[in-house]
C-alpha cells in the first residue's frame, strides 16, 4: 500500500523531473517483479505476472485545495500510458481507499484518459475495504495500520 494522498498534498512531485519519476517508477516495478519471481520461485508457486495495487487517498482533499494535485495530474497521466504501453495487462486490480467524495468526481476526468479495460479493474472506496483486501491478499500481506498483521515500516512521503 502507499499513501497517494500524502504524495499528492506534498508537492513533492517537482522534486524530480517527469522523465526522473517515470524512470524511479520503471527501476520500482522491474526491481519488485524480480523480487517477486525469485521467491516464487523458491517457493515452488506459479510465476508472477500481475500485480495488485493498492493506494490510500487520505490527504487528496488537502492536494486540492492547496493546489498541488494539479501538478501530479500530468505525471499520473504519463505514467498510465507508459504503464499500458509498455506493461499491457499488468495490472489485476487497482484499489483506492480512503477516497473523499470530492476526489471520486476528479476520478471521472482522469478516468477519461485510461483504456477502458484499466478503468474496469480500478476500485474506490470511502474507507479502508478490509473485506475487499482480505479477498486480494493473505492477512500477513496487509499492513497492521490497514487491519492485518504486516509490520514492515513501509516508506512516507515527506512534505515541505
Amino acid at each position: 500500500s502507499y499513501c497517494v494522498g500524502q504524495f499528492f498534498k506534498s508537492g513533492n512531485v517537482n522534486k524530480l523531473s517527469q522523465e526522473d519519476w517515470m524512470m524511479s517508477y520503471l527501476y520500482f516495478l522491474e526491481t519488485h517483479f524480480y523480487e517477486m519471481r525469485k521467491s516464487a520461485m523458491r517457493s515452488g508457486c506459479r510465476n508472477v505476472d500481475r500485480i495488485v495495487y493498492f493506494a490510500d487517498a487520505d490527504g487528496i482533499v488537502k492536494s486540492i485545495t492547496n493546489r498541488k494535485i494539479w501538478k501530479v495530474l500530468p505525471l499520473l497521466k504519463t505514467l498510465v500510458t507508459l504503464i499500458e504501453c509498455h506493461y499491457p495487462e499488468i495490472v489485476e486490480h487497482i484499489v483506492l481507499f480512503n477516497v473523499p467524495k470530492v476526489a471520486s468526481a476528479v476520478y471521472k476526468v482522469v478516468k477519461a484518459f485510461l483504456d477502458p479495460v484499466t478503468a474496469g479493474k480500478i476500485e474506490l472506496f470511502s474507507g479502508v475495504p478490509y473485506g475487499r483486501f482480505k479477498e486480494l491478499l493473505e492477512e500477513d500481506v496487509i499492513p497492521v495500520e490497514y487491519g492485518g498483521t504486516n509490520r514492515i515500516d513501509y516508506p512516507q512521503t515527506s512534505s515541505n
